[in-house]
């Protein structure tokens, strides 16, 4: 087993990010307290598995929900549905953990560690899903 993989069960500090908001790209990632990336994973970008998708992502590398010191979600564009979902995940976590669950944003040209280092220096905004455009609602 590497390194940073036995280091998940026995590291409080490890930052979850979520990203559903970005067509295509989907995935799950975890860091250490200094922003390090331990590990990510893609995932099927279907909203209604993403719950399962994370557990098993989770299960698979040992880690679990108690071992997050913070939960960072991307904010939208992307679909209303990826964004609401993202959200409600990262906040379901954060409930049942009783840690926080923060939005951020990715920068154009942004690596995914640069990320959550900005976003460890600057306290973020509570999670919540971000819209960039109208809602499309027909009936």
């Amino acid at each position: 087993m590497p390194t940073a993989m036995a280091n998940f069960r026995t590291n409080k500090n490890n930052i979850l990010l979520i990203n559903t908001v970005n067509p295509g790209q989907p995935f799950f990632g975890i860091f250490n307290g200094a922003g390090k990336l331990l590990h990510s994973g893609s995932f099927i970008d279907k909203q209604e598995e993403l719950v399962g998708k994370l557990k098993a992502y989770l299960v698979e590398h040992k880690i679990d929900t108690s071992d997050l010191k913070k939960i960072f979600v991307l904010k939208g564009g992307g679909s209303f549905t990826a964004s609401r979902a993202g959200v409600v995940l990262a906040k379901a976590i954060g409930f049942l953990e009783n840690i926080s669950a923060r939005a951020v944003d990715l920068k154009t040209g942004e690596s995914l560690e640069d990320l959550i280092k900005r976003a460890l220096r600057k306290k973020q905004p509570p999670a919540k899903p971000f819209y960039d455009r109208e809602p499309n609602i027909t009936i």
